[in-house]
């Protein structure tokens, strides 16, 4: 990707509290992963994976654990 796409992405994830600059990096503070809106998306990818998973075995595809 072009750096000023990045950067622009960057610094709008900085101006929401969602990253933070760390000498010369980035770090997503881990109180991010605790926020509601993110446990909620957590919680729907979590349920599709689940969905996916199920839809898988149910077309005859087995994931080595016994089922």
């Amino acid at each position: 990707m072009p750096d000023d796409i990045v950067a622009r992405y960057v610094e709008a994830l900085i101006a929401e509290g969602i990253v933070e600059r760390v000498g010369d990096g980035l770090v997503v503070p881990s109180a991010v992963f605790t926020r509601p809106e993110m446990m909620d998306g957590n919680n729907e990818l979590y349920a599709r994976v689940l969905s996916l998973v199920s839809a898988l075995r149910g077309a005859g595809f087995s994931f080595g654990d016994g089922d």
